[in-house]
């Protein structure tokens, strides 16, 4: 038995305004019979006559289609029938966007109203979630259609201080990655949109980044170096030790003083950059002497060198 005739809506599911359909697999809307052949057409005419027949893979439109269906089989005579489908159109969220969030944080996601049903991929089944870094979607019912949409949240990346350029009191500091414009601090509460400072105290110094994001800051340590021209080691407790102890923070570093022969008296070693001024255990003669200071910028992988004369000044 053919049923004559057949409707059928099919969901826009991609909102592209069309959906490519194989006209097959409608065939159970008229018979279940396996031994039915099914051939298509433009018009009744060409249905009854079996002359020029179409694909049945067709692309529908808003417009909706109207088919024609010559069905054939060894065991009765051909018989036609009209397949009429329709373009339903679903409805995507126009609230839910990519979002951006801090480490460790969360965020609502909120699919907006106007659904019939919700269905996320985490399984809740409400207008909005709460959620971390990651990719969701959401099933959204309108109009007897499902439309999947998904939506990512991505955690912001923080800042990276490349490197700091020391010359005299002014240090610039480069940085890339995370969110700009960057804000730029010393003490971690005053922040500048200057990537420069200016009229640096000797010592060490940090400097805080902050992205555009406002999330977490991230610092690092650099020194506007304190060339040492004396020392009295005394034992008064002033000046008594050429202390470079600061820089800690630069790889490869080398100090070595000379004697005015050119004969070495101190070298350090094992990261031990202060020096009381002996040799050997004894003091050394008041005098002057030569010193080098040498390093590598962690950053730039640059050489660092410094050298000039210092006074050591012993009770005599």
């Amino acid at each position: 038995m053919i049923t004559g005739n057949a409707k059928a809506e099919i969901c826009d599911n991609d909102l592209n305004g069309s959906e490519t359909l194989n006209l097959n697999d409608y065939k159970n809307l008229f018979t279940t019979d396996p031994g039915v052949i099914l051939s298509f057409y433009s018009s009744l005419a060409n249905a009854q006559t079996g002359t020029n027949p179409i694909a049945a893979s067709q692309v529908l439109t808003a417009a909706g289609g109207i088919f024609y269906i010559r069905f054939q089989s060894s065991t009765a005579c051909p018989n036609t029938a009209v397949l009429t489908l329709n373009l339903k159109t679903p409805k995507k969220s126009a609230t839910l966007n990519d979002k951006v969030i801090c480490s460790n944080e969360k965020i609502m996601l909120d699919a907006g109203p106007g659904f019939t049903s919700y269905l996320w991929s985490t399984g809740a089944a409400s207008q909005s979630i709460s959620v971390g870094a990651g990719t969701y979607y959401v099933d959204l019912g309108f109009n007897g259609c499902v439309y999947r949409q998904f939506v990512n949240v991505t955690a912001s990346q923080a800042p990276n201080i490349t490197r700091i350029d020391v010359t005299g009191s002014t240090a610039t500091v480069f940085v890339t990655g995370g969110t700009a414009p960057y804000k730029y601090s010393l003490n971690g509460i005053n922040y500048q949109t200057s990537n420069v400072f200016t009229g640096l105290s000797r010592g060490l110094h940090t400097v805080y980044v902050l992205g555009a994001d406002g999330c977490s800051h991230v610092t690092k340590e650099f020194l506007v170096i304190n060339l040492i021209n004396t020392i009295t080691p005394n034992g008064d407790g002033i000046n008594d030790v050429l202390n470079y102890s600061e820089l800690r923070i630069k790889q490869d570093v080398m100090i070595e003083v000379a004697d005015r022969y050119g004969a070495s008296v101190y070298k350090s070693s094992d990261k031990n950059y202060i020096w009381d001024g002996k040799s050997n255990g004894r003091s050394l003669p008041t005098g002057t002497y030569w010193y080098v200071i040498r390093w590598t910028e962690p950053d730039t992988k640059l050489p660092v060198s410094y050298s000039g004369w210092l006074l050591i000044k012993n009770r005599e």
